[in-house]
């Protein structure tokens, strides 16, 4: 792998702020000011109404009317501005989502409880792919949704518009999907948006292998302070208790690497990692194969 610089934009997406296109795919956003320059859908094929790739018309993929989380058999308690469904739910009905037993933290007695069920919707695209997460949350009397208290779905979409690869009802949330231009590998991390509720969140990285749906790396108890995809890599910043490092995934052949140099001799500018000694960008030199 040929690594002369690598360039790190730390990227938050929270939601994509503005409307962008990448080739054949544009990033739509409401027009409603109020929702923040949230995405209403993504548009697949040229402007003249058909994809370059293909003789396919022009495809728009619109999130909410694709959300699997609008179509629950819940108490409907409203809809939100960016069209997604507010539930009242019970924990019960919550841990069938999630596959899981009733017997939880909560407690049997909490099970009946007519709680508050939303979902939100993270987009972010590569290439010729697009990638979109639900994440349903069930916000209870505490104010924030609790380890057991989040479900989300993933859709990866290929350069037609297709899902090309979904994971549904994932038992946790899925932040920052960020999928490889060559849509071989898919990274997001989970946990950490819920750790300021003060509730016991298990948080960290999952990297899955989009040939077969399988996870190809995680990392656990770690928060991400970046994730981006530039210059065929996949970089990932993070920190847990004991340390702050950066991994690197090569698209082309799936090696992953981290840094080989203390990681206390590196510091986290907002656009680029440098050698806090040196100043000079990471190099092949100071990374090591993981995997």
């Amino acid at each position: 792998m040929k690594i002369a610089k690598l360039n790190l934009w730390i990227v938050m997406i929270l939601s994509l702020i503005c409307e962008s296109s990448y080739g054949q795919i544009t990033l739509k956003k409401f027009d409603d000011p109020a929702l923040g320059g949230q995405i209403e859908s993504i548009i697949f094929g040229d402007s003249d109404g058909t994809n370059a790739r293909t003789t396919a018309t022009r495809k728009e993929f619109n999130i909410q009317e694709n959300n699997p989380y609008n179509k629950l058999n819940y108490q409907e308690k409203g809809i939100a501005k960016d069209g997604s469904s507010l539930y009242k739910a019970s924990r019960s009905q919550f841990n069938q989502l999630r596959r899981v037993s009733n017997n939880t933290s909560h407690g049997e007695n909490n099970s009946s409880e007519n709680l508050e069920a939303r979902s939100h919707a993270f987009v972010s695209q590569s290439g010729q792919r697009a990638v979109v997460s639900y994440n349903m949350f069930l916000y209870g009397s505490e104010g924030d949704p609790s380890d057991q208290d989040r479900v989300s779905t993933i859709y990866v979409l290929d350069a037609e518009g297709n899902i090309a690869n979904r994971f549904e009802n994932i038992p946790s949330d899925a932040f920052e999907p960020t999928i490889t231009s060559n849509g071989k590998y898919l990274a997001y991390c989970y946990g950490e948006r819920m750790a300021h509720s003060g509730n016991d969140i298990e948080s960290g990285i999952k990297i899955m292998d989009l040939a077969n749906n399988n996870v190809y790396f995680e990392l656990k108890k770690v928060t991400v302070r970046g994730l981006v995809f530039s210059d065929s890599t996949l970089k990932i910043v993070y920190s847990s208790q004991y340390e702050k490092d950066i991994l690197i995934l090569d698209e082309t052949d799936g090696g992953l690497y981290k840094l080989s140099n203390s990681p206390h001799k590196f510091s986290l500018g907002y656009l680029k990692f440098k050698n806090s000694k040196t100043g000079e960008f990471i190099t092949k030199t100071d990374l090591i194969k993981i995997k």
